[in-house]
């Protein structure tokens, strides 16, 4: 970890003594028994959701002022340009806290101000990451269509020149968060030459709360109802609110995609330490067998494999560290699909049906929810192709 900051310690312990509540010792059979965290629990857009948001908001707002929201941002937008030592003795000491579920920020914090800070103009870099961090902004991001999805080049929604700014129309898929969102990160076509496809898009910055965008829940098979369909009407967007430059918006969602990809599923507020609950409910329901045995062996190694690759991958200096994101989405999104199957021939019916036994039918959830890590942030095979291409090196897919 390096040198441990002092100042560190004592401004993260003097924020969570106010803010957070110690987390005691996690007793089986004692609190919640759920294992996965807001991002993929069921929730309404009713008014507890809407008391949870400005409770949100609250609490993002102190910490933004205790300096801590943006642990390594640039210190000229709101950030506070730690150490990466710096950054994992905050996460380390905040570990030990329970807080108020701020994980609604998450896209906009983690995914949209990445691309905003490399592609942004100065005037977008003022008006948006500092509000980002402060949680007065949520956003979302606007990609994926109907018929654009894995092959996210072919996207439909136009944005025609217009004096002054563009005129979009079109609709998206799979928005996370968007029924919350005060602004959209969309790429749109921009030149109607279909074979132009990535050279042919640009992305832009755009008002949810426009009174030409529509936002539609999706409900998913476990009852989660955060993804949403976004539909476009002709919606005149600003000069100023173009994101890079016209016709480079492929470049600028890559910007976005990677950063989700680097996202570990834990921090991105999807999954509630599923190894080591994976071992409680195999020692609370009995002995396994000895296959069984090795199977929860190779959860925990591929847990550790996982630590020590991604490190690896920072420093390999190699072709194939410029594609550590997908190798890391793919590695993790088959960890979490490993643990959910493991988990229903532990459990058998009881992952189905709710008989009121703590800790059994929650992990339904899991299992509903885990097909998505293979699919957001671009599917497996996008990142098997991706590897495959452009860090080892091998031929292209025959299209």
């Amino acid at each position: 970890m390096g040198l441990l900051s002092p100042n560190i310690t004592e401004r993260a312990n003097a924020f969570f003594s106010v803010h957070g509540i110690p987390v005691g010792p996690k007793l089986w059979g004692h609190g919640s028994d759920s294992v996965v965290a807001s991002g993929l629990a069921h929730h309404e857009m009713g008014v507890d959701s809407k008391e949870n948001l400005a409770l949100a908001r609250q609490y993002q707002s102190a910490l933004f002022d205790a300096g801590l929201a943006w642990l390594s941002g640039p210190v000229e937008f709101g950030g506070s340009d730690f150490s990466r030592s710096e950054v994992e003795q905050f996460r380390s000491i905040a570990s030990n806290f329970t807080t108020i579920d701020a994980s609604v920020f998450m896209i906009g914090q983690q995914i949209i101000a990445p691309a905003i800070l490399a592609y942004g103009s100065g005037s977008q870099k003022k008006k948006y990451l500092r509000d980002l961090y402060r949680g007065s902004l949520i956003g979302c991001q606007l990609f994926s269509e109907p018929d654009a999805g894995s092959d996210l080049a072919s996207l439909r929604c136009r944005a025609q020149k217009v004096e002054g700014g563009w005129q979009i129309t079109g609709q998206k898929v799979w928005s996370s968060g968007a029924h919350w969102s005060d602004f959209g990160e969309l790429l749109a076509r921009t030149n109607e030459d279909l074979n132009l496809r990535h050279r042919g898009l640009t992305m832009f910055l755009i008002n949810m709360k426009a009174s030409e965008v529509t936002v539609r829940p999706l409900r998913q098979m476990n009852g989660n109802s955060h993804f949403n369909h976004v539909f476009i009407d002709n919606l005149f967007v600003d000069d100023s609110e173009v994101l890079g430059p016209i016709g480079n918006g492929w470049d600028v969602a890559n910007a976005s995609l990677k950063s989700e990809r680097d996202l570990n599923p834990a921090d991105a507020g999807l999954f509630l330490d599923i190894s080591n609950r994976l071992l409680e409910l195999s020692q609370t329901l009995g002995p396994q067998s000895s296959i069984m045995r090795q199977e929860l062996a190779g959860v925990i190694t591929r847990e550790k494999i996982a630590v020590w690759m991604r490190d690896s991958l920072k420093v390999s200096g190699t072709n194939v560290s410029g594609v550590s994101s997908s190798i890391m989405k793919l590695y993790e999104s088959r960890s979490v699909w490993k643990i959910a199957q493991l988990a229903a021939q532990i459990l058998g019916p009881r992952i189905v049906a709710d008989s009121g036994a703590w800790g059994t039918y929650a992990w339904s959830d899991l299992l509903l929810g885990a097909h998505s890590q293979r699919i957001a942030g671009g599917t497996d095979e996008i990142q098997l192709n991706i590897i495959g291409e452009r860090g080892l090196g091998l031929p292209r897919e025959p299209r």
